[in-house]
């Protein structure tokens, strides 16, 4: 217990570890409490003007729209900065409720506060996806951005359980249009938090302009389908969301017709669903930072199915919420470990786009999850959808738990290379998974001062990356520039296939890492963005005049 309690503290110290960190997790914390506060006060203003259809009818106004929007709206975080694509979508969130709330105190037309409702959720699907894209080039080391995720999805549910609250009691003391103008001041904090994190900039496309605007909207889809595990992955979390919607429609019906236990049963194991999603994310803290992340999906899975099994078989108040408290915590590991693992296996250069597919499956598996609901409850009564939607995780991990855990990566990851390689352009775009695994074939060299590491004319076998000390670079004779740490050398010979083009020195005692030939070549001619910064790099090195930036030819 102890020892749990101890990891889970240092897991929340690396999620907190920076403050760029510190800032992204606040700002995420204000626009949740105020996602969740809007869901409720925009319920609560559909059901006085409409009923229950109405709630049902803004419902499908905000989704389909985010639905469809969430590929497009993701490209945003790949095109631009990502934390000033943060900034704009929370100010325009903020300045859309205003206007929400403005057109309520006015008493204007219903069909436009929905319309804003959307437009407000089209603008949402961007978040995520730029937010997911942003957390790895905050953390410094792959234990750092799975605390990272574990917190993101804690702060998740604990913004359901304020945020719901709170709006409601925001809609009671001072009504609706009072509820969105705070909603609109929640996600000014938010865009406050974001201004201090360092804008990151985004390499140019090296595709030709035209070939760019046809192509970049479907290279998420293109992302995911390409790569097989990916994809795998993705479609996991689709059909766990499929359930997820289906849920959400069943705890009503379990509420208030199995369990009578009227309007605030359903408040009540609603809530019971978010602290178990509160306490999943410290569980999932446990394993996704000791590299656990498939197991997560596998574990996670079983804990959703598994109460809805039991609520079949026992239907009594307690159990249903001790059982949807599970199940908080089986979909807090579940969003944890997936958001992890789409992290480490898309390339930096289509990040956001891939969570852009993720949020786009998500918006529309829930809304096909809450459609199918109702129709197995009328066709195999209340307890035989329980059986059944219970049923639909653990069966597919029985038929595919084996392919999930092929996905783990248990082997350690060296830390200092795979940061050494993270500072280099030309690895930047390269996936998370594949940095890890360059990482893992880099090997340690020592050289002494006055050691010659390449010769000039002799063929090249390795590419170099400097961990401490400096080292000379002699061209034809002549001197070029000094290189020290966090540089490289020896990507000219290779990328060119040329003997070397320089002599380098050690000039000091030296630690580099040096990555064989075919694993070097095979990692940056695989991706046009990677090969295009090398490109860069090797013309600029090979340019008459000494350039300040990398390191001597080699």
């Amino acid at each position: 217990m102890w020892r749990a309690a101890a990891v889970a503290g240092r897991a929340l110290r690396d999620a907190l570890g920076t403050s760029a960190l510190r800032r992204l997790q606040a700002g995420w914390t204000a626009s949740s409490v105020g996602g969740w506060a809007l869901f409720v006060a925009l319920s609560i203003y559909a059901y006085d003007v409409g009923g229950a259809s109405a709630v049902g009818l803004a419902a499908v106004i905000r989704m389909v729209p985010a639905a469809l929007a969430a590929p497009a709206t993701s490209m945003l975080g790949d095109r631009y900065s990502r934390r000033q694509v943060l900034l704009v979508l929370c100010v325009a969130r903020a300045v859309v409720l205003a206007a929400a709330a403005a057109v309520v105190a006015l008493d204007g037309p219903a069909a436009a506060v929905f319309a804003l409702a959307a437009l407000f959720t089209i603008i949402a699907t961007g978040h995520r996806p730029a937010q997911a894209a942003l957390l790895p080039t905050l953390a410094t080391e792959p234990r750092q951005l799975a605390a990272s995720n574990g917190l993101w999805s804690a702060i998740d549910s604990v913004g359901f359980l304020v945020g719901a609250a709170g709006g409601g009691l925001l809609v009671a003391a001072g009504g609706v249009d009072i509820a969105f103008a705070a909603t609109s001041g929640a996600f000014l904090l938010a865009a406050v938090a974001l201004a201090g994190i360092p804008a990151d900039v985004r390499p140019a496309d090296p595709a030709p302009a035209g070939e760019r605007r046809l192509e970049e909207f479907a290279e998420g889809f293109r992302a995911v389908n390409k790569d097989r595990d990916l994809r795998f992955v993705v479609g996991v979390l689709g059909f766990t969301t499929l359930v997820e919607g289906a849920v959400d429609v069943l705890v009503v019906v379990v509420a208030l017709e199995l369990l009578e236990l009227g309007a605030a049963g359903v408040g009540w194991l609603n809530a019971a669903w978010a602290l178990g999603g509160v306490a999943g994310g410290t569980l999932a803290l446990l394993l996704v930072t000791r590299g656990r992340n498939a197991l997560g999906l596998v574990l996670g899975s079983v804990l959703i199915g598994a109460p809805l099994l039991l609520l079949t078989a026992v239907p009594a108040a307690l159990v249903a919420a001790a059982g949807l408290l599970v199940l908080g915590v089986g979909y807090a590991i579940v969003e944890t470990s997936g958001l992890t693992l789409v992290q480490r296996l898309a390339s930096d250069a289509v990040l956001a786009r891939a969570f852009g597919v993720v949020e786009g499956s998500y918006q529309l598996t829930t809304g096909v999850g809450s459609l199918l609901a109702p129709v197995l409850v009328a066709t195999l009564d209340l307890r035989g959808a329980l059986l059944a939607v219970g049923a639909a995780l653990p069966v597919l991990i029985v038929l595919r738990g084996r392919a999930l855990l092929r996905l783990e990566g248990c082997a350690p990851i060296p830390a200092r290379p795979l940061e050494l390689l993270r500072g280099i352009d030309m690895f930047k775009p390269l996936s998370i998974a594949r940095l890890e695994e360059l990482a893992r074939h880099l090997e340690p060299v020592h050289a002494a001062a006055g050691d010659a590491i390449v010769t000039e004319g002799e063929v090249g076998d390795r590419f170099y990356l400097i961990d401490s000390g400096e080292v000379a670079v002699i061209e034809h004779g002549r001197f070029r520039r000094v290189e020290t740490a966090t540089e490289c050398f020896g990507e000219i010979a290779l990328l060119r296939d040329m003997p070397r083009t320089a002599t380098v020195v050690a000039r000091t005692d030296a630690e580099l890492y040096a990555l064989g030939r075919e694993a070097f070549l095979a990692a940056i001619t695989g991706d046009r963005r990677a090969l295009a910064a090398g490109n860069q790099l090797v013309e600029a090195r090979l340019a008459p005049l000494p350039v300040a930036a990398g390191g001597g030819p080699g």
